[in-house]
């Protein structure tokens, strides 16, 4: 790394208010950024523009600033970046040189090849699996999904498609084998032409690709194979709006009657190549189905079209023909259920439920019910969290949780475990002769907790983590699993419920002294991050105790009031405070971080997306001020094209090098250059350690930073 270290006496620029400017500047071509830090005694805020030499300029304007970022030598247009925090050296971030070659390191030797898979099913005869492998091509956007087959013996690569063409950025998922195994259904955003399609795959080594045709201005949510291997269903959302042929000046309208995305199904038949028929409720969104019998389907609804409107959502039987709504099951408030399926016959549906707030990950009890009677019971699963379920045949139903694979006869009530580990995946798909398919993580990970999600639930790995990152760079990880989180069954879920930042908060304390108390954490260098509800969680424990040196709150929740009236699944909120939004002293503001900001002088950072409906980058916004105007160090970084997390390279390595907030306020090593190795360091002290406010297991580790 190429850097030029400068000290820069302002008063020749009309900044004399200011003391002196450190400059460093890294004139590495491939990991282009300058940091700019101020040492100031009263405030000023510097206006810095970048010419194609790499010389900065600057003015004195007179505003609050103490640091300024420049991504970039590309960049000649003049711009500034604003923090208003203490009148301090304000945080160093991570080298975007060593944040860079990091990813660089994890993800280029990988480069064009299969390196990440989901979403494994086999064929009937169980000699195929089709899952979607990921692959990078540069670190930009995103990678890019791929539906590739293999021979389940010997696991050799029969075909990967879309590698027979140009490489282009699209997505393709949700592979399924027709019944009779002779076609693969799959949904692709390729073509440009936005949302998703469905395409089949035939012929020899699944070698032909055609696409669903007469489906052109919605988008393919999820596509579900008849018995007959003819007919598919098709979960549609839309139909969708062009924006190009609105004038710019044209408001966005929200209405109760117009709220969200219609959603309906169509059903396709394969062999005569054309749609047969659509079911759609003027009042009602059908979110999930499956079929149910030969001409019935078996479907999560829910009156309204909004996100919201899930949360109170039922399981029904439809009639393709007549168009008609039967219902079923009523889930007990607030509980929700997903994952419907039904036995071939259509005699028994089968479905998770649980206390969620994420559409499509119901990650809870297995409720079946007898489609006829409507009478409904719960499988006894021995107390596993179940995230995913499949009918073997018309009475034995497969399962897999956390950690476990089984089987239950929903005749008899016998349970069968089939395989269990300490280090699984959550989705497997059945094959023939008791075996499945099963998609395990690598390096012994243990199984984390969505940082995306609200609450600690999932039944996915992400992709790429920020525990590797920290531990890479000297920080130990805890990562506890709170009250409130899956795992441990439904009753440990519910103990948040209407005590938000309440026991769930005592958990993640009482973890932390633990570890200070065995020696295995330093009690003055503790930080804590989490995304979403973590991010919630962030800003609230350090409102509850001084024990943390710094917080980086991401996609964060600070005031309830006004994310109710923000967010895009108001509903979800209400269930989780168990409160009346609008009840002055009531819950809302009682469990609001942004009610006792500044309690104890904790400096946190604020990351958020600006295109996020579920956590309105206004929530780190109003946290911040109230840090500033309290006297408490506090930076705020929103990113203008991301959502509920930042997902997309660059802004990825953007987003890691800024966790460097840890670095310069709770430094991994305390001594100086040279006098000690980092083996003989942390083998007589505590080292430095990061909470992770969402997770599963408590994980501890230790590298030095070289």
């Amino acid at each position: 790394m190429h850097c030029a270290v400068e000290l820069w006496d302002l008063t020749s620029t009309g900044a004399s208010v200011l003391n002196q400017c450190i400059l460093l500047t890294n004139r590495d071509p491939n990991f282009l950024q300058s940091w700019i830090i101020l040492r100031q005694e009263s405030r000023a805020k510097l206006q810095l523009q970048i010419d194609a030499s790499s010389l900065l300029v600057a003015t004195h304007l007179p505003f609050s600033c103490t640091i300024v970022t420049i991504l970039g030598f590309q960049i000649t247009s003049q711009l500034h970046w604003e923090s208003c925090t203490r009148s301090t050296i304000i945080w160093a971030p991570l080298p975007k040189k060593k944040t860079g070659a990091y990813f660089k390191n994890l993800i280029e030797p990988g480069f064009g090849k299969i390196t990440l898979a989901s979403d494994p099913v086999s064929s009937p005869d169980g000699k195929l699996v089709a899952f979607v492998g990921k692959t990078w091509r540069k670190l930009e956007g995103q990678p890019e999904s791929r539906i590739c087959l293999i021979e389940a013996t010997a696991g050799a690569v029969l075909r990967i498609v879309g590698e027979d063409s140009q490489p282009a950025p699209y997505q393709n998922i949700q592979p399924q084998f027709s019944p009779d195994g002779t076609q693969i259904s799959f949904l692709s955003n390729r073509g440009g032409k936005g949302g998703y399609r469905c395409y089949l795959l035939r012929g020899q080594n699944f070698g032909e690709l055609a696409e669903v045709s007469d489906i052109e201005t919605v988008s393919v949510e999820y596509a579900r194979w008849h018995s007959d291997s003819a007919k598919l269903l098709l979960g549609i959302a839309g139909p969708r709006g062009s924006d190009e042929d609105i004038p710019s000046w044209t408001p966005e309208i929200q209405a109760d009657s117009c709220d969200g995305t219609l959603r309906s199904l169509v059903v396709y038949d394969s062999v005569k190549e054309q749609n047969l028929h659509a079911i759609r409720f003027p009042q009602a969104s059908v979110w999930e189905a499956g079929w149910c019998g030969p001409s019935h389907v078996v479907a999560v609804v829910s009156d309204g079209f909004s996100e919201s409107a899930w949360y109170s959502c039922r399981v029904s039987v439809l009639d393709l023909f007549r168009g008609t709504e039967r219902i079923i099951y009523i889930p007990p408030s607030p509980c929700q259920a997903g994952g419907v399926v039904s036995s071939k016959s259509g005699k028994y549906a089968a479905f998770t439920q649980a206390l969620s707030n994420t559409r499509g990950k119901v990650v809870g009890i297995v409720m079946i019910v007898d489609v006829d009677s409507s009478e409904a019971w719960q499988l006894d699963v021995e107390g596993v969290d179940v995230t995913n379920i499949s009918w073997l045949d018309e009475s034995r139903l497969f399962y897999t949780g956390l950690k476990v694979v089984g089987e239950v006869d929903v005749v008899t009530k016998s349970t069968t475990e089939l395989w269990t580990s300490e280090s699984a995946s959550y989705g497997a798909a059945p094959i023939a002769s008791g075996s499945f398919a099963i998609i395990t993580g690598s390096w012994m990970q243990y199984p984390q907790m969505s940082r995306e999600n609200n609450r600690t639930e999932t039944n996915e790995w992400p992709d790429i983590d920020i525990s590797a990152f920290l531990t890479a760079n000297g920080y130990a990880l805890f990562r506890p699993n709170p009250r409130g989180s899956t795992g441990r069954g439904q009753d440990f879920v519910r103990q948040i419920y209407g005590n938000m930042g309440g026991v769930d908060c005592q958990d993640l304390l009482s973890g932390i002294e633990h570890l200070v108390g065995t020696g295995l954490a330093a009690r003055s260098r503790i930080g804590v991050t989490g995304g979403s509800y973590g991010g919630f969680m962030t800003n609230w424990i350090v409102t509850q105790t001084d024990l943390f040196a710094a917080g980086v709150a991401v996609a964060p929740i600070s005031d309830w009031v006004s994310l109710h009236g923000t967010l895009n699944i108001p509903r979800c909120d209400r269930i989780l405070l168990d409160a009346d939004p609008y009840c002055v002293g009531g819950e809302y503001q009682k469990r609001s971080p942004l009610m006792f900001a500044g309690r104890y002088r904790t400096p946190v950072l604020q990351i958020a997306g600006k295109d996020d409906p579920c956590a309105p980058p206004t929530q780190a916004m109003m946290y911040h001020r109230a840090l500033v105007e309290k006297g408490v160090e506090s930076a705020c970084a929103l990113y203008p094209t991301e959502g509920h997390r930042v997902r997309k390279f660059p802004a990825y390595v953007d987003y890691f090098a800024r966790l460097g907030w840890f670095e310069q306020l709770m430094p991994v090593k305390m001594y100086p250059s040279g006098s000690c190795s980092d083996d003989q360091y942390f083998g007589n002290h505590p080292f430095p350690t990061v909470m992770s406010a969402v997770s599963s297991l408590v994980k501890t580790g230790r590298q030095s930073v070289e």
